[in-house]
């Protein structure tokens, strides 16, 4: 079954956030508001870049803020 790229984010997400998938929107912070820290950060990112074939350069990621923001870079990327 396919899943949205949403879906398979917010899968990842949940693995490290302290907050349930269905609570999750485009406009969730991945820091302020499902509790990741930097090195869950990061791992999502490596979850990412792996799972949609992209490369996430290390000077975008500060613009990595809300869930939305990592769906469109990679929506870029792709």
């Amino acid at each position: 079954m396919y899943k949205s790229v949403f879906d398979r984010v917010t899968e990842f997400i949940a693995q490290y956030a302290d907050m349930d998938k269905d609570q999750m929107s485009e406009a969730t912070q991945l820091i302020a508001d499902a509790g990741l820290n930097s090195l869950y950060l990061l791992e999502l990112i490596n979850d990412a870049e792996d799972e949609f074939g992209v490369q996430i350069d290390d000077e975008e990621i500060p613009q990595i803020v809300t869930i939305g923001d990592l769906m469109r870079l990679v929506a870029a990327k792709t």
